[in-house]
């Protein structure tokens, strides 16, 4: 049976973590990137992970206001705060701006869709040129949405495997609805073994959502078992490295040991 390399968290909002919980239940490897404005606010809560299993990376983000994510359509200045947490472990989120919408699939069609009819993002080659310089001085994730590339080159996501980076896509199934899973999962199997072809063992997959998100209203699995068949999905495909969306809400579920089980028994 195939067993992953590599698991990695993000955790978009340590405030919701019982970190002494977290640091008496871990028992095996991972990396954890915590969202983060400022690198006096990383360390911050780097600080309260101790255990000696945990690796630990930062996910830099901005303001609402500024786009939260980064994009070609931030300005330059609030590109360049990329460069506060210069020589750590870095993981860039890379889509268009957040909008205030409730999450439903109705919502984010329609604004890809508007997206569509957007002319490419006027800081596209500003972000990727920087993105390259720190890319020299820094280990760096850079993650997207699946999507293709004549879409994503819109918003700046189009760097390939140019650089020492590795590439992370989102493969979240609790965002789509349920009676379009056998196409989302064609696809999806497209998309893994095309990026695995182009990044080779520098990608990984993100499945999810364990909990929220940043809009507060993405729609969650029910249970382990779909988890579980998540987890299952990418190992079929030959994926190595998993990341998992997000501790937060894995830490809030009921038993958490025992998803931090489940991950640990297909974990190489």
């Amino acid at each position: 049976m195939n067993k992953f390399n590599k698991v990695i968290f993000w955790c978009e909002f340590p405030k919701e973590v019982d970190w002494k919980k977290f640091n008496k239940i871990i028992n095996f490897k991972i990396s954890v990137f915590i969202a983060a404005k400022s690198k006096k606010e990383f360390f911050y809560w780097k600080s309260k992970i101790k255990s000696k299993y945990v690796d630990v990376g930062v996910w830099p983000i901005l303001s609402k206001k500024d786009g939260y994510w980064f994009s070609g359509f931030c300005s330059k200045k609030s590109i360049d705060k990329l460069f506060y947490f210069k020589d750590l472990k870095i993981k860039i989120d890379l889509e268009p701006p957040i909008i205030d919408i409730k999450y439903n699939i109705y919502n984010i069609l329609k604004f890809y869709g508007r997206l569509l009819l957007t002319k490419k993002s006027k800081n596209n080659d500003y972000l990727n040129e920087r993105i390259i310089k720190l890319d020299k001085n820094s280990e760096i994730i850079l993650s997207g949405l699946p999507l293709p590339s004549f879409i994503s080159k819109i918003y700046g996501d189009s760097l390939k495997n140019n650089g020492n980076f590795y590439r992370n896509y989102f493969i979240y199934s609790t965002l789509m609805p349920k009676f379009l899973s056998p196409l989302t999962n064609i696809y999806y199997t497209w998309f893994i073994k095309k990026s695995i072809r182009i990044y080779k063992e520098k990608v990984m997959f993100a499945i999810g959502c364990i909990g929220h998100g940043i809009f507060y209203s993405e729609p969650i699995y029910k249970n382990i078992n779909e988890f579980d068949k998540d987890m299952k999905f990418l190992l079929k495909n030959n994926v190595k490295n998993i990341v998992i969306f997000e501790l937060a809400g894995l830490m809030n579920r009921d038993n958490p040991e025992l998803w931090l089980d489940k991950i640990k028994s297909y974990k190489s």
